[in-house]
C-alpha cells in the first residue's frame, strides 16, 4: 500500500472531485512541567495520545508531527516552530495544532502560557492575537486549532460557523481556519484525574476513536465533545472558525483509515441487518461481502418469522421461531411470551394489564411498582422522606423500533442512530419534547387519557390522567433502588457496574441493544448506564422544598431545563449511581439521552 497523502487517504482511494490531495502536519504543544505556575498532570500525555491516534487510525505520517513538550515548549520555540510551519505547508496541505497547557485572560485578552512564564507577567505569554497572526500566515488548506486550556474560546469568532449544511466532500474543499476549544472565553476547564485525560481530551479521543464513518468533520466532532464533555465535567467546551483571514467557511475532515477486517468483526459481534450493511458499503468488493449477504438474509427471515409468531401469538408459534433460532434476536421474548400464555392469570404486582382497546403492539410492557417510602438526598443536609404512590414503569428504555413507530405513523423524521444500529437499542436524540408527544400520541393509540396538555411553555401534567407519561424524578429513584424490594445496592440491580449497566468502560462508546445486563429488584433493566433517562422534573440545585408525594417538582422559571437520570453509555461510574441527577433544555436532543415510559396505577 502507498503511504497516506492525508489523514485517511492512500493513493489507491479516490481521490473526490473538487477536494486537493495533500498531507496533513501536526504540532503537539504539551506542557504539565511549568516553573513558576503549577503543574498540571495530563498535558503532555492528552497531546501524545491524540497524536498517536491520528497517526495509527487516521493516517498522519510520522515525518510530519513536531511534538513540544515541557522544556521544548518555550515561549520562544513555540513561535519559532509554527514560523517555520508557515515556511514549509502550502496548499493542498493541512495543518492541526494541538495545545494543551495553561490558560489566563486579562482585560478580555486571552493567553497561552508558555513552560517558562512567570505568575503575573503577561509580557512572557503568548497572546491569542499573535496565535491566530501566525496561523492566518500559514498558506494551508485547512489549518485547525485544537485548544485545551482555560479561556481558551476567547480564539473564535462569534456567530459566523455557517457551514453545516454542506457536505463533507465540499467543507475538504474549501479552505478553513477552524477552533476546537475545551472552554468558554471565560472558563476555567479541568486537567482530570492523575494518569488519566482532561475531560475535553477524553472525549476527543473517545470520539475519533469509536467513529465508525469514514470521514468526520471538524464541526461535527465539535458538537460530539460539546455533548459529551458537558455531562462530565463543569465546563462547556466550544468551537468554530477563527478571527483571522482565509476562512471560506470549509472544514478540516478526519478520514479515517478503513480496516476490513475490524469492520467485518464488528458486523459479526453486532450481527444486525444494519451492521452488515455497512460493511457492504465500506467494501463493496470485500472478500466477505457473500458472507455479509447470507446473514442479511438469515436476519431478515428471522424477523419475517417472528412477526409471524407475533401475530399468530401461539405457543406452537413462538416455538416455531425458537427451534428455528435458538439463539436468535428474539428467543427470550419467544420464551417470555411463551410463559405469559401458560398463566394469563399473571400476578398485578408484576405486569401490567394492556387495557381492552389497547393496540398491544404498540404498548411497552410495564412493572407496577408497589409504593412506598424511601429516604432521597445526597448528603446529611439534603436527605428527607418521601412516599410514593404506586405507579407502573416501564422494563426498559423506549427503544428505536418502538418510537419508529411513532414516526411513521405521524410523518415525522425518525431520530438519527449515530450508525450504531436501531431496533432494540434505546431510542437517543429525542429532546424532553419528543418524549412528551411520543407519550401523548401512545395514549390515543391505546385509547387511554393524554397525561399532557399544552405546548411548550405551557405544557402541564394531568396527574390524574391513565395514559402514558415520564416518570418524575421522584419515581424513577424509587424505582431504580428497587422500591419496596430494595437491597440499597450501589447501582440499580447490584454493586458491579459491569454486570448492570452499559457505561464508558464496556459500551464501546455507543448504545447498546437494552435487557441485556441483569435487572434490579423489580425487573427493570438498564436503569444505571446506557442512556439518560428524561423526568418531568425542572431543574433545581437543591432539594429545599422539594414534595414528598413522589410527584413530579416543577417551577415555570426553570421550565425549559429537565433532570435525566441514570447515566449513560459514555458516562463515569459515578454518573450511574441512581442519587445523581443532571440536566438538559428540553427542546434539544442528545446521543446519549432516552426516556422510559410510566403511567399513574388507579386500584
Amino acid at each position: 500500500m502507498s503511504p497516506p497523502t492525508r489523514a485517511g487517504r492512500t493513493e489507491e482511494d479516490e481521490i473526490t472531485p473538487g477536494t486537493a490531495n495533500g498531507v496533513t502536519w501536526f504540532l503537539g504543544i504539551g506542557i504539565n512541567a511549568y516553573k513558576h505556575w503549577p503543574k498540571l498532570k495530563n498535558a503532555v500525555r492528552d497531546v501524545t495520545a491524540v497524536k498517536d491516534l491520528l497517526v495509527e487510525q487516521y493516517g498522519l505520517r510520522k515525518e510530519n508531527v513536531q511534538l513540544l513538550t515541557d522544556k521544548e515548549a518555550s515561549r520562544t520555540n513555540i513561535l519559532r516552530t509554527i514560523d517555520r510551519l508557515a515556511d514549509t505547508i502550502q496548499a493542498p496541505d493541512s495543518l492541526i495544532i494541538c495545545y494543551a497547557g495553561h490558560g489566563h485572560l486579562k482585560r478580555r485578552s486571552g493567553f497561552w502560557v508558555p513552560m517558562e512564564a512567570e505568575t503575573d507577567a503577561t509580557f512572557s505569554y503568548i497572546p491569542n492575537s499573535r496565535i491566530k497572526e501566525l496561523i492566518g500566515e500559514i498558506p494551508s488548506l485547512h489549518t485547525l486549532l485544537i485548544s485545551d486550556s482555560c479561556f481558551s474560546g476567547n480564539l473564535l469568532l462569534r456567530g459566523q460557523d455557517r457551514s453545516g449544511s454542506l457536505a463533507a466532500d465540499k467543507l475538504a474543499a474549501l479552505p478553513s481556519r477552524y477552533a476546537i476549544c475545551s472552554g468558554r472565553h471565560d472558563e476555567v476547564v479541568a486537567d482530570g484525574l492523575p494518569d488519566s485525560h482532561s475531560p475535553f481530551a477524553q472525549s476527543i479521543l473517545d470520539i475519533l476513536r469509536t467513529n465508525d464513518d469514514s470521514h468526520l468533520t471538524a464541526g461535527f466532532l465539535k458538537e460530539q465533545v460539546v455533548e459529551q464533555t458537558g455531562t462530565q465535567a463543569d465546563q462547556l467546551p466550544d468551537g468554530g472558525p477563527l478571527r483571522v483571514e482565509g476562512h471560506k467557511r470549509g472544514q478540516y475532515v478526519f478520514r479515517r483509515m478503513r480496516n476490513e477486517e475490524s469492520i467485518w468483526q464488528k458486523a459479526k459481534t453486532e450481527n444486525t441487518i444494519n451492521a452488515y450493511l455497512h460493511y457492504i458499503q465500506e467494501f463493496p468488493a470485500g472478500d466477505r461481502r457473500r458472507k455479509a449477504l447470507g446473514a442479511i438474509q438469515f436476519l431478515e427471515e428471522e424477523e419475517n418469522l417472528w412477526e409471524i409468531s407475533l401475530k399468530a401469538n401461539q405457543i406452537s408459534s413462538y416455538l416455531t421461531y425458537i427451534d428455528r433460532y435458538p439463539d436468535g434476536v428474539y428467543t427470550s421474548a419467544a420464551w417470555k411470551k411463551i410463559r405469559t400464555l401458560r398463566s394469563p392469570k399473571a400476578s398485578p404486582n408484576t405486569t401490567s394489564k394492556v387495557p381492552k382497546k389497547e393496540n398491544a403492539k404498540l404498548s411497552d410492557e410495564l412493572v407496577l411498582v408497589d409504593g412506598g417510602k424511601f429516604a432521597r438526598g445526597y448528603d446529611a443536609n439534603s436527605v428527607h422522606i418521601v412516599e410514593v404512590p404506586s405507579f407502573y414503569l416501564g422494563i426498559y428504555p423506549v427503544t428505536f423500533s418502538k418510537y419508529d413507530q411513532f414516526c411513521q405513523m405521524t410523518g415525522r423524521d425518525k431520530p438519527r442512530d449515530q450508525e450504531w444500529g436501531r431496533e432494540n437499542r434505546p431510542v437517543i436524540n429525542v429532546s424532553w419534547i419528543d418524549a412528551v408527544e411520543y407519550c401523548n400520541w401512545l395514549s390515543k393509540e391505546s385509547s387511554l387519557q393524554e397525561a399532557y396538555v399544552g405546548l411548550n411553555h405551557e405544557i402541564q401534567i394531568n396527574s390524574n390522567a391513565n395514559g402514558y407519561r415520564l416518570p418524575s424524578a421522584a419515581e424513577w429513584e424509587y424505582a431504580a433502588r428497587g422500591g419496596k424490594k430494595s437491597k440499597w445496592y450501589q447501582y440499580s440491580g447490584g454493586n458491579n457496574l459491569e454486570e448492570v449497566g452499559w457505561y464508558r468502560v464496556n459500551s464501546e462508546m455507543k448504545t447498546q441493544i437494552v435487557g441485556q445486563k441483569k435487572p434490579n429488584e423489580l425487573g427493570l433493566f438498564d436503569l444505571s448506564g446506557n442512556v439518560w433517562e428524561w423526568c418531568n422534573d425542572t431543574w433545581h440545585q437543591n432539594y429545599q422544598g422539594a414534595p414528598r408525594d413522589g410527584s413530579a417538582w416543577i417551577e415555570n422559571e426553570n421550565f425549559t431545563k429537565r433532570i435525566l437520570r441514570g447515566g449513560s453509555w459514555i458516562s463515569h461510574d459515578n454518573y450511574c449511581d441512581p442519587n445523581y441527577y443532571d440536566t438538559k433544555d428540553y427542546e434539544k436532543p442528545f446521543n446519549f439521552v432516552g426516556f422510559r415510559l410510566a403511567r399513574s396505577y388507579s386500584p
